[in-house]
Order: C-alpha cells, then sequence, then structure tokens
C-alpha cells in the first residue's frame, strides 16, 4: 500500500513535469487504442479527438488513416454483432473494413454520440498520429503508416523494425510478437511504460 501511494505522488510529479513542457495545447491525437486517451488526460487537455476509450484492429486502422476525412465526413457509424457477441462492450463499423471496438462504453449509443462530438472537435491544420503494434498489426501495416503522408506520426514497435523511419522501440516487449501492456508502471520513479516515449516534444513539433 505505502508503495503504491508512492507512485502514485510520484506520477503526479511526472505528470505536472509533463504538461509543463507541453506548450501546444489545441490538437488532435488519433491513435489505434486507449494512449490518445491516457496522454490527453496526463496532459489536462480536452479530447479533440474521436479515438478515445476504444481500439481499432488492423488493418482496418491503415484504411481509416489512409481516407480519415472523407470516412468521417461520409461515413456513418452503424452498430454490428461481433462475431464473439459475449464481448461485453459496443462494437461499430465505419465503411467497408473499419471495425471498432468501444472498449470502455457501456451501449453503442453512448459510444457513437462521443464519437460524432469529438470528431467535430478535430483540428484538421494540428494532427498527430500514433500507431501501437498490437491487434493484429504486421510489418506490412508499419510500412503502409509509415508512407501516410503526415507531418507529425510515431510507430510504437516491440522491437526494430528494417525501413520504418517513424518507429520507436517500447523496451521490454523484445522477446513478445507484438506490443504489450504499455499503461501499467514501470519502476520505482512513477513513470510508466509508454513514458519511454516523449510525447511533450513529440506533440510540441507544431
Amino acid at each position: 500500500m505505502l508503495i503504491d501511494l508512492l507512485k502514485f505522488k510520484l506520477r503526479n510529479f511526472w505528470v505536472r513535469r509533463m504538461r509543463q513542457r507541453c506548450k501546444n495545447r489545441d490538437f488532435t491525437l488519433i491513435a489505434n487504442n486507449c494512449i490518445a486517451g491516457v496522454v490527453l488526460h496526463d496532459l489536462g487537455v480536452r479530447f479533440d479527438t474521436p479515438t478515445v476509450n476504444l481500439f481499432i484492429k488492423f488493418p482496418g486502422y491503415i484504411s481509416f488513416l489512409k481516407n480519415m476525412r472523407q470516412i468521417l465526413e461520409c461515413e456513418e457509424l452503424v452498430e454490428i454483432t461481433p462475431p464473439h457477441s459475449s464481448l461485453g462492450y459496443p462494437v461499430g463499423r465505419l465503411g467497408d473494413d473499419v471495425v471498432i471496438d468501444f472498449l470502455h462504453y457501456s451501449t453503442f449509443d453512448e459510444a457513437k454520440q462521443a464519437w460524432e462530438k469529438r470528431k467535430r472537435r478535430i483540428h484538421w491544420d494540428n494532427l498527430y498520429v500514433v500507431l501501437v503494434e498490437r491487434d493484429g498489426c504486421t510489418v506490412d501495416d508499419l510500412r503502409a503508416f509509415d508512407a501516410l503522408e503526415f507531418k507529425h506520426k510515431v510507430a510504437l514497435v516491440h522491437r526494430p523494425v528494417e525501413g520504418i523511419g517513424c518507429a520507436h522501440v517500447m523496451r521490454g516487449f523484445e522477446e513478445e510478437s507484438e506490443v504489450g501492456d504499455i499503461f501499467g508502471y514501470c519502476g520505482r520513479i512513477g513513470h510508466r511504460v509508454y513514458d519511454q516515449f516523449d510525447w511533450s516534444s513529440f506533440l510540441n513539433k507544431n
């Protein structure tokens, strides 16, 4: 209990430091899983992105990024019944192949309302895109992501991938097949695994 309290207090210190360093406050962070919401929460900024509290499997995420503006403006989010209907959370689809697992929502209506509200907040002129290598992500998906013409993007990978210029290796997953849990604490000074990447420096490149 004492160790957990210490980690919590140290975590607050790192979060305050992160907020002080991040000068960019009006931006959109797009991601294929919950990392967007977690980072935005750490920074204390509004969720100006629809990709919060959810995950998008591959290759659907690449399809979404390739035509993101058109998909968001023209495609209606519809509810689908997943192959395993006992998931316990709603699932939606955009277009033909972008399936969205709304992991932290109770109902599809709640998820859709949040999605529609937040997609209207997107800062198209201040956009940052993240890929976390998991949920079916292949080397071909990484290459496709690396080729996308986003000014600010990063692929968080479990080990070096030749030819992927936007890759950042997340240490600790070298023996695994993908990036594992990056939200847990690591060490004794309040860091979480995703702190291996310098989010403030990344987001200050506006």
